[in-house]
């Protein structure tokens, strides 16, 4: 939902002034337009960006998360965030907003917004809670104000360090979550897909290096029990559901797995920031 209060801090992609709301639409004072959906969310991109995920990939995610599988992350977020509530979250690469949600729904004062390249994970993230907007947009070019967010979060997602920076506060945080070199890594041996670089962690610290300061690293692992249908989501869910010919068709069996998870806090370094 396009409250007032969440309105307040976004930017026009195109010249980057403050948005205000109108019936049905968001402008800016140089008239650039953008019409809200019929499905509740907006396009605030400026020229073409990534598809992002299919229809059936983001079908897959719901069914999956549903089921209960991650919700230990969705927890784990949820506590490390409930020190210091956050005003205003944003979570990039959102999906269908699962994990957004969780964290917005424990904390009364706070109000989020879903952002994501993917139209279809972006229809369903603008009806997952009445707190939270749903924009379409690209992580390199994201449609907000400097220095308007006291809370970024990244689960799985591609995401600009450089940008990230500049919405933040001074005093805000990112979250930042990527698997473990032994994420499923039972499934991807049985079944493929794709697989998780073993220096994911150092690559990663050395692009927020810049703009970043680590200030906490939180290792979680879960041991899952999947059933067929949960190996069919599993596999459709995630980027190896553009590689099919690197999957092997699920068998009738159930199998046990690791999920392992890496969740990076870190806060922004005092340096110049990103001109637009």
């Amino acid at each position: 939902m396009f409250s007032p209060e969440i309105v307040r801090v976004l930017a026009c992609p195109v010249c980057h002034f403050p948005l205000s709301a109108t019936p049905g639409r968001l402008g800016c004072p140089n008239q650039h337009h953008f019409d809200l959906s019929r499905w509740g969310h907006v396009h605030l991109s400026r020229g073409r960006i990534p598809s992002g995920d299919t229809a059936a990939m983001v079908q897959a995610r719901l069914r999956f998360l549903a089921r209960g599988h991650f919700a230990p992350l969705a927890d784990t977020l949820a506590s490390i965030v409930a020190c210091r509530p956050p005003t205003y979250i944003v979570d990039v690469g959102a999906g269908p907003g699962y994990y957004l949600a969780s964290l917005v729904d424990r904390s009364p004062t706070s109000s989020g917004i879903a952002v994501d390249v993917s139209r279809h994970a972006a229809r369903q993230a603008a009806r997952v809670h009445p707190r939270i907007a749903s924009v379409v947009a690209d992580h390199h070019r994201l449609p907000l104000r400097d220095d308007a967010i006291d809370l970024v979060t990244c689960v799985f997602a591609p995401r600009d360090p450089s940008e990230l920076h500049r919405v933040l506060r001074t005093t805000g945080r990112c979250l930042v979550v990527t698997p473990s070199p032994s994420h499923l890594s039972e499934l991807r041996g049985r079944y493929g897909g794709l697989a998780i670089e073993p220096n994911k962690r150092e690559r990663l610290l050395r692009t927020f290096a810049p703009w970043f300061e680590l200030a906490r690293t939180t290792q979680l692992e879960l041991s899952l029990c999947l059933t067929p249908e949960d190996i069919a989501d599993a596999l459709a869910m995630g980027p190896a559901a553009f590689h099919p010919d690197r999957i092997a068709a699920p068998a009738s069996e159930s199998l046990q797995t690791t999920a392992a998870f890496a969740i990076f806090e870190l806060v922004p370094r005092p340096v110049a920031r990103a001109v637009r």
